[in-house]
């Protein structure tokens, strides 16, 4: 596996997603550690949550957004 940290010099572009309008209504907040498993295409062939937020709206949004 590789630990992929994105910066400016890669190249890349890493759009925050937006935040779930119920979770911004019930004042949910927290982070999420997804585990993800890239294809040879590079697009994500599954997404794990690994470390949850506490708040299952929250880690479902993130899993889906990758």
């Amino acid at each position: 596996p590789t630990t992929f940290t994105s910066n400016v010099s890669d190249g890349g572009r890493y759009p925050d997603p937006t935040y779930p309008r119920l979770a911004l209504q019930l004042r949910q907040q927290g982070k999420v550690l997804l585990y993800v498993v890239v294809d040879l295409n590079g697009m994500p062939a599954s997404v794990q949550v690994k470390d949850s937020s506490g708040h299952a709206l929250l880690d479902k949004h993130a899993a889906d957004w990758i």
